[in-house]
């Protein structure tokens, strides 16, 4: 924890942010700095073919 309260962000190679509350679900950071963002329902997608387990 920093000293104003935050806590830094963890991500993965693939600068995928994973929740530690949501068992599985990732976000990629990059998608936050784009023009444009993506599509919510792609983006959900996404994440959900990336689980292991299905």
């Amino acid at each position: 924890m920093t000293p104003d309260g935050l806590h830094p962000a963890e991500v993965d190679k693939k600068g995928r942010y994973h929740s530690t509350v949501l068992p599985g679900f990732w976000l990629d950071l990059s998608w936050l700095w784009r023009e444009e963002l993506p599509n919510p329902q792609l983006s959900f997608t996404e994440i959900m073919l990336a689980q292991e387990n299905l």
